[in-house]
């Protein structure tokens, strides 16, 4: 099973060997009574103009992979791997990729009258019918549901996709409402920012040590912890957790894999230790989540 990285990576190798300019596919992985799932697939780099566009849907879509600057008349952010865009219905909007080359969203799309059924039975407000905000940061408590929202792509989800649509929204509106004012980061910040979280995804379990981090973005130790996490919005050693459990849980898939060997290829050195950070992440062992993909 290929890692989102690893779709992006060849995706973009495809584009650039045939003299191609980038441009976005959208393949339906569900498609219910006004909404549906849809994996998002961009080839897009720093060479190609941005396009305006428009959601037809109220839009929540999961970055899975690639980082990319959003621009919408409801406000604009930086996403990388992790992070959620959100859009409101009949929202022009447009993306440039100054941050690397493609990107894959995994997108939960539901006409406005949906959405409001499906606040409806979460019992949310009414006012939450139209997003605050244009962008979710990157966070722990989101990668059992991408991991989750990964599977449901690559056709491993144990479970209904109205269940992860609905766990979701829920999901959705609970971050919102943690979220709280903050300083915004400079347009430089952003891109030293996420091309470290880039380098990150693109080799798990190399050596990512704050040191070798900082070095990378050319910063104090201490400067790059509150640098990233005001960009990205959780610190480096969460991400490189996050993104280490994330990949676990996509080799996990393979039955054919020992426990062991999945903790080892994705930078564990310590079973045990790989065995209490997945089980406090995702709210399972490895073992219980391979069985519910099975």
């Amino acid at each position: 099973m290929l890692t989102s990285n690893e779709i992006v990576a060849r995706l973009v190798d495809r584009r650039r060997a045939r003299g191609e300019r980038g441009s976005a596919s959208i393949a339906t992985i569900f498609q219910g009574d006004g909404w549906r799932v849809a994996d998002i697939l961009c080839s897009a780099d720093a060479s190609d103009a941005a396009f305006e566009e428009q959601h037809d849907y109220v839009s929540i879509a999961l970055v899975m992979a690639g980082a990319f600057s959003y621009r919408s008349s409801a406000g604009s952010g930086d996403l990388c791997s992790g992070s959620v865009l959100l859009g409101n219905a009949r929202t022009r909007f447009s993306c440039t990729h100054e941050h690397g080359a493609g990107d894959r969203c995994i997108a939960f799309q539901f006409s406005p009258e949906r959405y409001e059924e499906l606040l409806a039975a979460l019992g949310a407000e009414q006012a939450a019918s139209i997003f605050p905000r244009v962008t979710l940061p990157v966070s722990t408590c989101g990668a059992a549901l991408f991991a989750r929202v990964e599977a449901l792509a690559a056709g491993h989800a144990n479970g209904s996709a109205h269940e992860l649509a609905l766990s979701t929204v829920s999901w959705v509106i609970e971050a919102l409402g943690r979220l709280r004012r903050s300083r915004t980061p400079t347009a430089a910040q952003t891109q030293s920012m996420f091309a470290v979280a880039r380098a990150i995804d693109a080799d798990v379990s190399g050596d990512h040590s704050l040191r070798t981090l900082a070095a990378l973005a050319s910063m104090s130790p201490f400067h790059f912890i509150r640098c990233f996490k005001r960009v990205v919005g959780t610190t480096p050693h969460t991400y490189v957790r996050v993104a280490r459990l994330r990949a676990a849980s996509r080799l996990l898939c393979d039955p054919s894999l020992p426990i062991a060997s999945v903790a080892f290829e994705v930078g564990f050195e310590d079973l045990s230790v790989f065995n209490h950070a997945f089980r406090q992440t995702f709210g399972v062992t490895p073992r219980q989540l391979r069985a519910s993909l099975a």
